[in-house]
């Protein structure tokens, strides 16, 4: 059973792995962590972030795009208040006046982080660069990666380039944050280094992902919630002053749209449905990106951690071995389900309590490999329950006819015709055992027989059992001589006794063979049948020998057959004759007694010796059970039916 388990724990996992390849589980584990990330709680709103949005209320009131002069002026209320940095989320590359003079001048400002589309993001747009008076070292790319569920999960952060490179702008906007003291970026093939930070980037295979584009430096989106990460305010409120200062003071503002209606909102791990009340606006994903980067640049856990290629390898392994054994082990089929919806259980609870960790533990793949383990397995129980002996664990009468059928069909192929040779074993006085000791000594002994059968057969036979205490052997390629060799020392080996707790037992058994003749279409049964055949007759003729079947055998079997069915009808047909043979006392010359002698006649085949058929009515049951004395005398007349009555 362990060879079992770990083959087919080893097995799933290698197909399932397989499967992950071809990247038929990606979706899968994509919605698995969708879920799970929509379980945990949400985090309160960065108090580091506002995001000034423009509403729909605004779009009516200002109309859209916004003249410069609005956008100028909504500037100035902001850098009012002394924000850290301003991200201009918004696409802009050509002046709206009037106002683009004051428009021009707000752009200029130090801390302005303006944005351009390189042309692939979400939305359909296309390129769109910034306004072309800011600065390229304030400048970011909104190349925002989608999966192939068109939901935003990635975050893409730089790109290697010429001149150190593009920044995006969630990037932008979280180093200018930091600005104080400056944060130099640097980069290797696996990490992002700002300062003393260091970020692992991800790769195209990790977590659940099994080959997603990874071009570029992507780290894993961690959203706050299922709502905006930061405080909000309208255009309205900010040109109004309706609004609380320390909102903006020492902050990173964020403006950009909101309003439905322009378009702007995009599929997140919380739009299970894919409904658009669902999506989230543009700067609203920007502010969940920047929130994340300043947890990472102020050295907070804000990173999701992934399994190593190997340790991903052992867990699905692990999962299936835990499935196998436990498929293995169950006696109740009943009891299968509810282990398996546990297993499912603890899955799901260890993917929740990484995700809560921020460690995205691959789900689908074991829950995978549970699923396909146990049906392996328990197809295996009941391939095994159908094919072998539920006691001793060997194959049962089916099967091995099956074997032997197709150790004839490999002999008639061969140019040189190979024997098979079938032989049948039996326990000697095992009926003694089971009534003397019980059933179970009984089974322990017919178990120990079947171990030292494995033990002392050669390698390549089969042994069966096929019935109560009898099994069958099955030997290829081996002459007649050699079979007679190996059945004397297989009856030697077996003959030691057997240890029954502290009680020891004779152990013999009696045997008989049948070998395939040259030329003769043997079936599998028959030669089965000849063997058990053979070995009775070695029990009539002393028990703990062998004997090879010959054709007189059958004969003398299926003539016995008929003694027996011939002597039932005999009794209903009256065809027994009581005779009366006087005993006569030598002394006086006076009939002593009588002694009753029965005979069986028949019209056919006339007087039948008693010595032919009486051993046949003891051993079918036909005297002792229905014996009454009283029927030993002539005069009378109300002796029971049997054949006893008229002994």
């Amino acid at each position: 059973m362990v060879k079992i388990v770990l083959l087919s724990s080893l097995a799933t996992a290698s197909l399932v792995t397989g499967v992950k390849v071809l990247r038929l589980l990606e979706p899968a584990e994509l919605f698995i962590f969708d879920h799970l990330v929509r379980s945990t709680a949400d985090r309160p709103p960065d108090e580091r972030i506002t995001i000034v949005g423009i509403t729909e209320a605004d779009v009516r009131q200002y109309g859209w795009p916004l003249e410069d002069a609005v956008m100028a002026e909504l500037l100035a209320k902001i850098q009012a208040h002394q924000p850290r940095v301003v991200g201009l989320d918004l696409y802009r590359s050509s002046f709206r006046p009037p106002g683009s003079d004051a428009l021009i001048d707000q752009l200029a400002a130090e801390n302005l982080i303006a944005i351009y589309n390189v042309g692939s993001a979400p939305g359909g747009q296309g390129e769109v660069p910034a306004p072309p008076t800011v600065k390229s070292e304030q400048v970011g790319f909104n190349d925002i990666p989608t999966d192939t569920d068109g939901i935003i999960r990635r975050n893409l952060m730089f790109v290697q380039g010429p001149n150190g490179g593009y920044y995006s702008f969630a990037l932008r906007v979280a180093l200018a944050y930091r600005a104080s003291p400056p944060l130099s970026l640097t980069y290797d093939h696996d990490h992002l280094f700002a300062g003393d930070t260091t970020i692992r980037v991800l790769s195209g295979n990790e977590g659940g992902y099994h080959g997603v584009d990874s071009s570029g430096y992507q780290i894993l989106l961690r959203y706050r919630g299922r709502y905006s990460p930061a405080q909000e305010l309208s255009i309205s409120q900010v040109l109004s002053g309706q609004f609380d200062p320390d909102w903006l003071t020492d902050n990173a503002v964020l403006v950009g749209t909101i309003a439905a209606s322009l378009k702007d909102r995009f599929y997140t791990p919380f739009s299970f449905n894919q409904d658009d009340d669902l999506t989230m606006a543009g700067v609203v994903i920007h502010g969940h990106m920047v929130s994340q980067l300043l947890d990472v640049l102020e050295g907070e856990p804000a990173l999701y951690r992934f399994m190593p290629l190997w340790l991903e390898v052992v867990w699905l392994w692990g999962w299936c071995l835990t499935a196998a054994s436990l498929a293995i082990t169950l006696k109740r089929p009943s009891l299968l389900p509810i282990s398996g919806a546990f297993l499912f259980i603890a899955l799901a609870g260890l993917g929740w309590v990484g995700v809560a960790n921020l460690i995205w533990v691959p789900l689908a793949e074991p829950a995978t490999g549970v699923v396909i383990t146990l049906i392996t397995v328990l197809g295996y129980k009941l391939f095994y329950r159908n094919t072998h002996d539920p006691l001793t664990g060997l194959p049962n009468r089916e099967s091995f006819i099956s074997q032997v059928q197709q150790a004839l069909k490999q002999s008639t192929k061969e140019a040189d015709v190979a024997l098979v040779i079938v032989a049948f074993l039996g326990i000697d006085r095992f009926k003694v055992i089971n009534e003397s000791l019980g059933h179970q000594a009984g089974d322990m002994v017919l178990q120990m027989t079947a171990q030292r059968l494995k033990q002392y057969c050669p390698h390549d036979s089969r042994v069966a059992r096929v019935g109560g205490d009898e099994f069958a052997l099955l030997l290829k390629g081996v002459d007649a001589n050699a079979a007679g060799v190996l059945m004397d020392a297989l009856q030697y080996d077996l003959s030691e006794p057997l240890m029954l707790g502290t009680q020891k037992l004779p152990s013999t058994i009696s045997l008989g063979m049948a070998i395939t003749q040259p030329g003769f279409q043997h079936k599998p049964a028959d030669l089965l049948r000849d063997a058990h055949t053979a070995m009775y007759r070695a029990k009539a003729l002393g028990q703990s020998r062998f004997e090879v079947f010959a054709a007189g055998m059958l004969t003398e079997a299926v003539n016995r057959l008929q003694l027996e069915s011939d002597l039932i009808s005999a009794l209903d047909n009256q065809e027994f004759l009581l005779y009366y043979q006087p005993i006569i006392s030598l002394r006086t010359g006076v009939i002593a007694g009588f002694e009753a002698l029965v005979r069986w006649y028949q019209k056919d085949r006339g007087f039948v010796l008693p010595s032919a058929f009486i051993p046949a009515a003891e051993e079918t049951g036909l005297i002792i059970p229905n014996f009454s004395p009283r029927c030993l005398y002539p005069a009378s007349n109300h002796c029971p039916s049997g054949l006893s009555a008229i002994l």
